[in-house]
């Protein structure tokens, strides 16, 4: 698993990272040093109703310019002023009631049988409890401690129509194992310079690169910290199979003939933003991919990240439970937030029991722990039975790398055995749910008292299992006949009339927006408006929570450069009691000649609806 390590460069938060992939070598891979925050800005999204000028009043009061839109609706990246930190733009941009949340934009960082040349070091998918290169260390391996890939196959191989979304360092797209696997746009023409399918990407044929901007998503982490992590998960999900032997036959992934999707959004070190793993993950799920298989992670929570994966519901993210060995158990978003944002937070000791995205806990999430060559589970990998859903053979595990083949382990190695068997439960089944396919999955593990009170489920994955299981769900057997009916009984006596049982209304959701008056004169006197402030008369015809803004126009703010907010705040009015707003005016304001006042208020009801008004007002001497 790559991983995002959060920590505080300057007063800002960041995260940094240090990918555990775990060699059986025992090489210990280095750390990497974490880009500023301030280079990567901050994400933003507003609330629903917002218009172009009220997001423009916004960043003007944060000191933040919009760098770039996202996928997920009315999420922008914002970069903040020379002078400005980032965590002063987030809490500026927090306190504005046009928005729903601003957060770092973090830093992120990379957590029949085949005769294939390599495939008898692939114990994952069968183990004989045979001799593994580079696997010395490990415990002594037990026979049928793998995947049942072999009786898998005998069901099928896998179907190109699967597309499995890879977001991750990038794939090589070159490599004799995997090059007949890579996706193909088939609505882009290459090389001729134009966005042919109208997604926003120009001459995207086999993928995208956010790292680099580019078309190109290559895996150049062999340059970096993490040798081939991108193409190595891909490698475990869809390797060609039984094409050997021969000197490019290597290895066979879990399914020989699914797609693979690369989507780069990690760098040659193995670092990324989040602005780009979000992007990455919704250029994926809406190029086709069914499952996208994201083998990073961070113990800090990112609202944008769990709102961008819970709006692909179609789309079965897997991913890595992480490699600090930590129970995840109490790692919810909210005390994981709470947390990193403690004055406290030391980042040179995170919180290990946190691992996002698996602790978001979203039904279109599967999470996934390792486990050795004996079915226990790897000490390094976390656990838990709140997110942690499924365990996978994830230590000295074999697969491709730019260039070549080698053995890595940690939750990264486990997690494309479940996207794999994902991809092939799909071939076989593809009109199941992703919420189908998520409990075939879990309902076909092999049940280990190793994993019991470890994970969820249980137990390690299986991909003859969830076959079977997804083979019910999709085709469960016919009811049994109706046994025939009893004869008739006589009639009974007459009886007593009992009382009616009264009827229960269950009053409908309240969507009604509440009454919002507004009363402010048009006009005052500029000495007056100074001397003595403005007043303005609010009434709501219900309980409402109001938030007003009093801003100076643009021209006048420049001349006397200040910002355009004079005044805000938020106050609570109980239903048909007016309230009346003071209004204070600066003194600044009286060096000119005639300025233009806009006072919004925004009055929102126990149930969320709003209402806003708008009034405006003319200063003059």
């Amino acid at each position: 698993m790559l991983s995002r390590r959060g920590r505080s460069r300057t007063s800002s938060r960041t995260a940094s990272a240090v990918a555990l992939l775990l060699t059986a070598l025992a090489l210990a891979l280095p750390a990497v040093a974490a880009a500023d925050d301030q280079a990567a800005g901050v994400l933003v999204r507003y609330r629903v109703g917002t218009t172009a000028a009220e997001r423009g009043d916004t960043r003007q009061d944060a000191a933040v310019a919009r760098e770039s839109g996202l996928p997920l609706a009315r999420l922008e990246l914002d970069k903040p002023a020379a002078g400005v930190t980032v965590e002063q733009a987030v809490d500026a941009l927090n306190r504005d009631p046009d928005v729903l949340y601003a957060e770092p934009n973090r830093i992120v960082h990379a957590s029949l049988a085949a005769n294939d040349n390599l495939f008898a070091n692939e114990w994952g998918l069968n183990n004989t409890g045979q001799s593994v290169p580079s696997a010395a260390a490990t415990p002594v391996p037990v026979a049928g401690a793998d995947i049942h890939a072999e009786a898998a196959w005998d069901l099928t191989t896998g179907d190109p129509s699967v597309v499995v979304g890879v977001v991750d360092t990038g794939v090589d797209s070159t490599h004799p194992d995997l090059a007949a696997n890579i996706w193909t746009n088939p609505r882009e023409i290459p090389n001729n310079g134009r966005d042919d399918d109208g997604n926003g990407f120009v001459d995207d044929v086999h993928g995208w690169d956010f790292v680099d901007g580019d078309n190109a998503p290559a895996d150049v982490t062999l340059a970096g910290g993490n040798p081939g992590h991108g193409t190595h998960v891909s490698g475990t999900i869809a390797a060609r199979g039984n094409d050997g032997p021969g000197l490019n036959s290597g290895v066979a992934g879990v399914t020989w003939s699914s797609t693979i999707l690369p989507v780069r959004v990690l760098d040659q070190n193995g670092s990324g933003t989040l602005a780009d793993v979000i992007a990455g993950y919704a250029y994926a799920a809406r190029d086709g991919a069914r499952i996208i298989n994201a083998s990073l992670g961070d113990f800090a929570p990112s609202a944008s990240e769990r709102a961008t994966i819970a709006s692909f519901p179609n789309t079965l993210f897997v991913v890595a439970a992480g490699n600090d060995g930590a129970n995840t158990d109490t790692g919810d978003a909210a005390g994981c937030d709470a947390l990193v944002n403690s004055p406290a937070f030391d980042p040179a000791a995170p919180p290990t029991q946190c691992s996002f995205p698996c602790d978001y806990g979203l039904p279109n999430i599967v999470c996934v722990a390792a486990t050795d060559r004996a079915d226990q589970l790897a000490t390094f990998s976390n656990f838990g039975t709140r997110f942690v859903d499924i365990a996978a053979p994830g230590v000295a595990i074999w697969s491709t790398i730019p260039g070549g083949w080698r053995s890595l382990s940690g939750t990264s190695m486990a997690t494309p055995h479940v996207a794999g068997v994902a991809a092939l439960v799909l071939a076989r089944d593809p009109a199941l749910t992703t919420a189908q396919l998520r409990q075939a999955l879990l309902q076909g593990v092999d049940h280990k008292d190793s994993l019991a009170g470890e994970v969820a489920s249980g137990g390690r994955l299986n991909a003859l299992g969830a076959l079977t299981a997804a083979d019910a769900i999709a085709r469960p057997p016919a009811p049994a006949a109706p046994p025939a009916p009893p004869p008739p009984a006589p009639a009974p006596a007459p009886a007593a009339t009992a009382p009616a049982t009264p009827t229960i209304f269950t009053p409908a959701p309240d969507r009604v927006a509440p009454q919002l008056t507004l009363t402010f004169p048009a006009k005052a006197r500029l000495s007056s408006a100074v001397r003595r402030g403005l007043r303005a008369l609010t009434g709501c015809n219900e309980a409402c929570t109001l938030s007003f803004r009093l801003m100076l126009d643009a021209r006048s703010a420049r001349r006397l450069h200040v910002r355009r907010t004079l005044a805000r705040e938020t106050t609570a009015l109980r239903g048909g009691a007016p309230d009346t707003l003071a209004l204070r005016v600066p003194k600044a304001v009286a060096r000119l000649g005639a300025v233009r006042l806009t006072l919004r208020v925004r009055a929102t009801d126990v149930a969320g609806n709003v209402t806003q008004r708008t009034a405006a007002l003319a200063l003059r001497r």
